[in-house]
């Protein structure tokens, strides 16, 4: 029989997720999400799906099935994409719908190890799968386009996700990948995750913003802010590790600018456009993003455990103002430090760091110094 998915919380990634596994996996896809999410749909005359290889194809408008939460009682996966203060919420509504005690519920979202909590404690009678995505979705409208590459994570337990797997690498456009225990993956994504304020604050594409080095510098500062606070509180990650991803980042992410270029492997699927989702939120007026859930956990360790944070507590404390706001401030990289309490060189910012990108004797160093 065919396998069905419903996906609860339609934005941009369990859109994309879900009309990928509709399209090319001929999978029974019911979305349950934004009130916006149908009328999307009418004036598209369906979903629009593209990557970065693949092109833009259109699934049927006829062929996109919304429904009531009711709907997804008879589901085989139920993928939950909600932002996490809306998780409680959607875990108490699956409680009234779920009746069939062999769905399978997976968490496809920020802070994926909260959620997952969050969601046993709620459907202690189901399997909770914890996942997430490496990958970036942008959506317009209908349109939903990978403008990313990474892989899609996903938990095993005892088989229960093979059917699902075997859909999901049916899509073909991103690598499927499981693991026992993916505690250590959704804390990497966190961690990276961080530029993602830094871009809604700089109110400018991604790949122009990371043409700026004192950008990136802050950014750097943030992922080092969090390892502190993390390993104070003898987090198990495995960003701890000299040798792990997160660490090797942080080296290419303060070469100069003309080495990050060729070292930063992201960069070259980065298109000219691309916003990162909390400046695409800022950008489309609405008031709530995943600030808290991205920098929350890092800040709450380093308040448990007496390690000061002030790069994450000043990206906080300006992404709350700019959601009050409802858009970017379109803060400069200079001014940005100075909020976050990083110190500029002696000399002229510009020259500095004009010679730094032409002599790279700082290579792998930091540019800036912490006060």
């Amino acid at each position: 029989s065919t396998m069905k998915v419903g996906i609860l919380g339609s934005g941009a990634v369990g859109s994309y997720i879900g009309g990928a596994l509709q399209y090319k996996a001929a999978a029974d896809v019911i979305f349950v999400g934004r009130t916006a999410f149908s009328t999307e749909i009418e004036n598209n005359k369906g979903m629009s799906l593209s990557s970065l290889h693949d092109e833009k194809v259109l699934l049927p408008a006829h062929l996109v099935r919304i429904a009531s939460l009711a709907a997804l009682g008879s589901c085989d996966y139920v993928i939950v994409t909600v932002k996490t203060d809306q998780t409680k919420m959607a875990a108490l509504s699956l409680a009234r719908v779920l009746k069939n005690l062999n769905t399978v519920v997976v968490s496809l979202q920020n802070a994926a190890n909260q959620n997952t909590d969050i969601l046993k404690a709620v459907l202690p009678q189901h399997t909770v799968l914890a996942g997430t995505v490496r990958f970036n979705v942008v959506r317009e409208g209908a349109w939903y386009h990978r403008s990313t590459e990474g892989a899609l994570y996903l938990e095993e337990k005892n088989g229960v996700e093979f059917e699902l797997v075997e859909a999901l690498l049916k899509i073909g456009s991103f690598p499927v990948i499981t693991a026992p225990d993916i505690k250590q993956v959704s804390h990497n994504k966190l961690l990276m995750n961080f530029l993602n304020p830094i871009n809604a604050l700089a109110g400018v594409p991604a790949r122009e913003m990371l043409m700026d080095p004192l950008y990136r510098h802050i950014w750097a500062t943030a992922v080092e802010e969090a390892l502190a606070a993390f390993k104070a509180g003898s987090a198990q990650l495995a960003v701890l590790r000299e040798d792990s991803p997160v660490w090797m980042s942080l080296l290419v992410i303060r070469l100069p600018t003309r080495k990050f270029i060729r070292s930063f492997k992201p960069l070259e699927t980065l298109s000219d456009e691309t916003k990162l989702p909390m400046l695409l939120d800022l950008d489309s007026g609405r008031c709530e993003t995943d600030v808290d859930q991205i920098l929350g956990p890092a800040i709450l360790q380093g308040k448990k455990h007496n390690c000061p944070t002030p790069t994450l507590d000043a990206l906080s404390r300006l992404m709350h103002q700019a959601e009050q706001a409802g858009s970017s401030p379109h803060i400069s990289s200079k001014d940005l430090a100075v909020v976050c309490g990083i110190s500029l060189p002696r000399d002229s910012l510009p020259l500095s760091l004009r010679a730094v990108a032409l002599t790279g004797v700082v290579a792998g160093a930091p540019l800036l110094t912490q006060r």
